[in-house]
């Protein structure tokens, strides 16, 4: 071999290992795209949630008075959902929400009237509505919060990951 063939067959195999190591740092990149428009799908069933709470306070303004320990418990649910951030660890003060939810829908059990109140099954059902996609979106977070997290069974997906130094994420009871 002449030292022509040998220099191009180096740079060969040189180009050759940078599109593979191109290929596997996208599929994490990749990965983790899917990972923050599932994050960001929840954080929109979040906003609705937080305003399906604003207009509880305002109906239990305008029916039911006398529940001023509810209506705080409601404010302080809606500043929770205000200052959520991102997703490292605080989506499990959602907790808080889902329990505000609940204890609207018990009221009545409370007040047999609202059983009748147009308004209040509107909300009620509203609530269980988003709940329910709140807990979907979650569902599809977490599985691709465990596809990405299962690449690093893979030495050259944990060690790109490292190099790379991207974020580790966690998946979310809710």
């Amino acid at each position: 071999m002449d030292s022509y063939t040998i220099i191009v067959l180096i740079f060969g195999i040189i180009i050759l290992s940078i599109l593979i190591l191109l290929y596997f740092y996208n599929k994490i990149t990749i990965q983790k795209t899917r990972i923050l428009k599932k994050y960001n799908n929840v954080k929109g069933y979040i906003l609705e949630e937080r305003n399906a709470i604003l207009e509880m306070v305002t109906f239990i303004k305008n029916n039911l008075e006398h529940e001023q320990d509810y209506i705080s418990t409601l404010k302080k649910t809606v500043e929770v959902l205000d200052n959520l951030k991102n997703t490292d660890g605080e989506l499990k003060q959602l907790k808080q929400a889902q329990n505000t939810y609940r204890d609207f829908s018990k009221l009545d059990n409370v007040y047999s009237s609202l059983k009748k109140n147009k308004e209040y099954i509107t909300l009620k059902e509203k609530a269980n509505t988003i709940e329910e996609r709140l807990k979907y979106s979650f569902d599809d977070y977490n599985k691709e919060v465990k596809k990405y997290n299962n690449l690093d069974k893979e030495k050259i997906y944990d060690l790109i990951k490292k190099i790379a130094r991207f974020p580790k994420y966690d998946t979310y009871k809710i």
